[in-house]
């Protein structure tokens, strides 16, 4: 009998690395990223139905309509297959919303895979991500998962070795930023779409990551600098990961920041030291779907 009901994982992602080339003659940004897939992640939950996407949300009050990705990535999928049918759609958040961490666009992409799979439609996941960079630039890479670098808007991906499961820890001090306003501030230049510089430093910075990604300079992320002069609570949370000996950064635009430990034991203490101080406070570490 055909399985009808699926559950399944949306991993969040960080930037180990990320740089705002400029504007595009489109409006959107050219970037350069190093990408990485880590453990937290939020719970869905696909039931197929006769017909109609529907959604209901734990731990985040966010819309159920056709601004939330997931809704959007089902409708997506049905139109694009052809297939008469639908889905209701249960999502336990864990990631933080507007927190840079990918969450929307993680839930989108585990619908396109969870309806591949529910379906039977059998595309494989390039194809997935092809038609997932349509709903948001980081849809591609959560589709893929790993450790990829990011090319263009962040949709031209490229494959990278992943990194050992080293500790994490994640804070938010409960800031969203919000991604366009995050784009606006940077005042970026316009650039030529058709002479964008490539990206030979992508192998170089996913290994920085395993030594010093400072003194490599290895770690970087654009928009700390502007998001800061909005948000001084952000870059106040990735110092006091820093004074644990974390190697931190800002993730996407914000407002989420990672550090990154040598030892469980030394991300632990930090930890304890902060789960009272921020509203999120979570250890996690590197994930691969190889592993």
């Amino acid at each position: 009998m055909k399985a009808t009901r699926l559950t399944l994982q949306a991993r969040a992602k960080i930037n180990l690395y990320l740089d705002i080339l400029g504007r595009l003659p489109s409006g959107l940004h050219a970037v350069q990223t190093v990408l990485h897939s880590i453990e937290l992640a939020d719970d869905l939950e696909l039931e197929l139905r006769r017909r109609g996407v529907s959604a209901e949300l734990l731990g985040a009050d966010i819309p159920t309509d056709d601004r939330n990705l997931a809704c959007r990535a089902a409708r997506l999928f049905f139109q694009f297959t052809g297939i008469n049918g639908g889905v209701h759609i249960r999502i336990m958040k864990r990631i933080p919303v507007g927190g840079g961490l990918g969450g929307g666009s993680a839930d989108a992409a585990a619908v396109l895979v969870g309806l591949n799979a529910l379906c039977g439609t059998g595309y494989p996941k390039d194809a997935l991500a092809r038609m997932g960079s349509s709903i948001g630039a980081d849809v591609p890479f959560c589709v893929v998962g790993g450790c990829a670098s990011g090319e263009g808007v962040g949709n031209r991906l490229r494959p990278l070795p992943p990194l050992p499961k080293r500790p994490l820890l994640l804070i938010n001090p409960g800031a969203q930023v919000h991604t366009g306003e995050a784009y606006a501030a940077l005042n970026a230049p316009l650039l030529d779409s058709f002479n964008l510089p490539p990206f030979p430093e992508r192998v170089k910075i996913r290994n920085g990551w395993l030594h010093d990604p400072f003194k490599t300079g290895a770690a970087r992320n654009g928009f700390e600098a502007s998001v800061f002069k909005r948000f001084p609570q952000i870059r106040e949370a990735r110092g006091r990961l820093r004074s644990f000996g974390a190697a931190a950064l800002m993730s996407g635009t914000g407002g989420t920041v990672f550090g990154v430990f040598k030892t469980e034991a030394q991300r632990d203490r930090a930890l304890k030291a902060l789960r009272s101080v921020y509203p999120f406070a979570e250890a996690s570490a590197f994930w691969s779907p190889m592993r």
